[in-house]
Parts: structure tokens; sequence; C-alpha cells
């Protein structure tokens, strides 16, 4: 059979045959974490694909869950040369994009750098336990509210606690509590100030309300006793 002479039915059946081949071939999907712990010195997960496969067998067609796969590894941004990451605390449950390498990735993952496939003679090609899992994609149920579309943010769920950073001013809010760094030479706190260690400042202290010492004396309304004329000094505030 060439091209010049294919029939309809030949070119259906071709069709037919790519479409069973793509079919098998994974690119990428959703998962949901099933387990996250150490194996063999470095941090896997136990994943879920989200998407079920449909099976077909004397005719019958049915969906069915692609079994978990396990020793996936976990894709987090991160500066190797510098030794800095960002890590985040994945749970049971948590949800986000499985990824399937080209070839396998068993040999990369034990030695780093650059390596042969571990199969070179008929290496895996987007196989299921080639996979990498990328954490945090978001769909309806597990939606982010008040989502920032002018600040990058280390945040919770609805907002209320967060690290804010937009192109001109660095904040942090923890629900009523708030630090805001907005680039004019001040820092603003809104919250009480509960300090260990001493304090020292080169500047002015200038206080709005009562200001008081350790011992509770307020520094707007006390008196002192022990006073007299003469060189000598008076008694204590109190």
């Amino acid at each position: 059979m060439t091209i010049l002479n294919t029939t309809a039915s030949d070119t259906e059946a071709v069709r037919a045959l790519i479409h069973r081949i793509l079919y098998g071939v994974h690119t990428s999907m959703p998962g949901v974490v099933k387990e996250f712990a150490e194996v063999n010195g470095f941090l896997v997960t136990k994943v879920q694909p989200c998407i079920q496969q449909l099976d077909t067998l004397d005719g019958e067609s049915e969906y069915k869950n692609i079994p978990d796969i396990p020793n996936v590894i976990v894709c987090i941004p991160r500066s190797q040369s510098l030794g800095l990451s960002v890590t985040i605390p994945i749970q049971e449950g948590d949800e986000g994009m499985l990824h399937f390498a080209e070839r396998s990735l068993d040999n990369w993952m034990i030695k780093g750098g650059v390596q042969p496939p571990s199969e070179p003679i008929q290496p895996r090609a987007h196989d299921l336990s080639d996979a990498v899992f990328v954490p945090g994609s978001i769909n309806k149920p597990t939606n982010i509210e008040n989502y920032s579309t002018s600040a990058i943010e280390v945040r919770n769920s609805d907002g209320s606690v967060a690290l804010s950073v937009n192109p001109t001013t660095v904040a942090m809010r923890s629900q009523s509590e708030l630090i805001s760094m907005p680039g004019d030479g001040n820092i603003y706190i809104t919250g009480n100030i509960v300090q260990t260690g001493d304090h020292t400042a080169s500047g002015t202290i200038t206080g709005v309300d009562d200001v008081q010492t350790g011992a509770g004396v307020s520094l707007d309304d006390h008196v002192h006793s022990g006073v007299q004329s003469g060189g000598s000094n008076t008694g204590t505030p109190v």
C-alpha cells in the first residue's frame, strides 16, 4: 500500500493505528500525591494520575484508574549553584502536574549531570515510570481566593497571611497585623510590638500616645519625689 493507491478504508485504518499508538504516549496530566517521603537519600512522591484511562476488552470499554506511580521526583524552584531553594510542604492529597520524560530518568536521578538513558537498547519514551511532579495546579475546587494580579505572594488560601512583593513595596501581613516597606524611607507597622533583647536607635524616638518605662512609669505624665531647691537631684519618677 502506498500513498498514491490508499483507499478511504486504508486511510481510516492508518489513522486508527496512529491514534492507538499516540494513546499510549504519555506527555502530561494532573496528579494527586498519595505519599511524600525520602527514598535512597532524596525526596520522591507517590502520585495517582487524575485522568482515568479508557480500556477496551472484547468490544467493551471502561474507564479505569491508572495505577499509582512510585518514586516520582519533585520539581521545585531552586538555584543549585547558590544553594538556594523555595521548598513547599507537600502533603497527601495535594494536586499538581505530572510530566513524563522522553527518555528514562534512572541514571540522571542517581548521578545527576549529563547521562545516557538507563536502557540504551530499547529506551523508554514518555513512560509513566519517568514522571516529574510539579506541585500546585489549580482547579475549581482548589481555587485561590483574592488572587493578586500585581504582586508575587507567599500566602495562605484566602490571603489573610502573606508575604507580598510588587515593583515598589514589600509587605507582610498576618490577619490584622501588617508590616509595609513602600520604598519611601519608612517602615510602617500595624499591631503591637513585643521585643526580646536590646533596642538601639540613632534617631529620635517619638511617642504618639503615652510612652511608659519597663516599670510602668509614664514618660508623659509622672512626678518626682524629693524635690528641693539647690544642686541636689530629684528622686525617681513615680
